[in-house]
């Protein structure tokens, strides 16, 4: 009955963070001088910043921003690197060499390194963002899916396939990714909650950033100066950047791990 309900409030706080996000995809940030620093009420529900812009409605639209960067990054480094190292698990020949010496290639620099030097160039973006941050981190996921495969390939069921004349795409498409997706997307949880971390670094640096657009991490930068006078400024994008990343880690637990998890 507990795990029941635990697994009801975590959907429902993805159901709840996916509908705000949309919601303020659009919403106003436009600067009213006449109203800086506005407490709570029912047209400022968080106040206002010292622009005189919605704080509710900032968050928002950079948490929306936010999802979009993890939603490139985790697409490009969780597909190309499942299926890179499922490749190479499974043949364990020249190929899988070459393309295991080419990933630790990308392994070596580190992730955010790369990406403050890209963005940098190119400006932060979700785009920009989600591609370095994406491209750095398949390495990650392709280790983790070739080991999970060698596993498994030397399991009874990837031998009677091969004796049966089974292709060997259909081998890891039908048979061994089913097997090993669980444990995928634990690492997928855990990597999506490390590059909302990232972004937010990157956002806060602020190297090629349009200030027009909000970011927690930006934000968190704009409002240093007022950690003292007005804390909930720098409190609020906080909370959400703890927030989604925790909620990230939760939604892809197993039930094993999320049981342990709430064990206290």
């Amino acid at each position: 009955m507990k795990k029941n309900i635990r697994k009801k409030v975590i959907y429902f706080q993805v159901f709840f963070l996916l509908c705000l996000f949309f919601w303020g995809r659009n919403l106003d940030t436009e600067v009213h001088l006449d109203f800086i620093f506005a407490p709570f009420s029912k047209s400022y529900w968080f106040g206002s910043d010292d622009l005189g812009r919605d704080v509710f409605s900032l968050l928002l639209v950079g948490g929306f921003r936010t999802m979009e960067v993890v939603l490139i990054a985790g697409s490009l480094s969780f597909g190309v690197g499942v299926f890179l190292g499922m490749l190479s698990g499974y043949l364990e020949n020249t190929w899988s060499l070459v393309i295991k010496s080419l990933v630790d290639l990308l392994m070596i620099i580190p992730t955010f390194i790369c990406a403050l030097i890209i963005t940098s160039i190119f400006g932060i973006n979700p785009f920009t963002a989600g591609l370095s941050l994406g491209a750095f981190g398949i390495g990650n996921y392709m280790n983790h899916a070739e080991a999970l495969t060698k596993r498994e390939k030397k399991k009874e069921y990837v031998e009677a396939a091969l004796l049966l004349g089974v292709p060997a795409y259909r081998i890891l498409y039908r048979n061994i990714l089913p097997n090993i997706i669980s444990e995928l997307k634990v690492n997928l949880g855990n990597t999506a909650s490390g590059v909302i971390l990232q972004y937010a670094s990157l956002t806060f640096i602020g190297l090629g950033a349009d200030f027009s657009k909000p970011d927690w991490g930006m934000m968190l930068y704009q409002y240093r100066l007022y950690l003292v006078s007005h804390p909930l400024l720098v409190l609020l994008p906080s909370l959400c950047i703890a927030w989604v990343s925790l909620l990230l880690q939760f939604l892809w637990d197993t039930p094993k791990e999320r049981e342990e998890r709430w064990k206290f």
